[in-house]
């Protein structure tokens, strides 16, 4: 199974232009498309809920990203460069340990579908 994320990525909300974020959009995004590939290959459940799971945190830390971003800064309390990425990582691990717990319910409706296109 060929999976394109080509038209995935473009679709999401809040696609980072920046080169460092859009980089690591691109590594996520080849991240699942390879798990994907790979559960389908072998037609392992656990690799395919893995996968599903893996999109609902990447999903989730867009998600996260885009709600910060609304937020208005202050000039009281200016932030770095590095607490800008550090808040990015923080994102990305709360999106993961989410993803892993109950979620939002992506995580199963992608494997639901995925498991009956087999």
């Amino acid at each position: 199974m060929k999976v394109d994320m080509t038209h995935m990525m473009q679709s999401l909300p809040g696609k980072s232009t920046g080169t460092a974020n859009a980089a690591s959009d691109k590594s996520q995004a080849d991240s699942f498309a390879k798990a994907l590939e790979k559960a389908a290959e072998k037609q392992d459940s656990k690799e395919l809920k893995a996968a599903a799971q893996q999109f609902e945190s990447y999903f989730l830390h867009h998600m996260l990203k885009q709600m910060r971003s609304t937020v208005p800064k202050s000039d009281l309390m200016p932030t770095s460069f590095a607490e800008e990425i550090y808040q990015d990582m923080l994102d990305q691990e709360y999106s993961t340990l989410m993803a892993e717990g109950k979620g939002i319910g992506l995580a199963d409706l992608i494997y639901k579908q995925l498991k009956e296109t087999r």
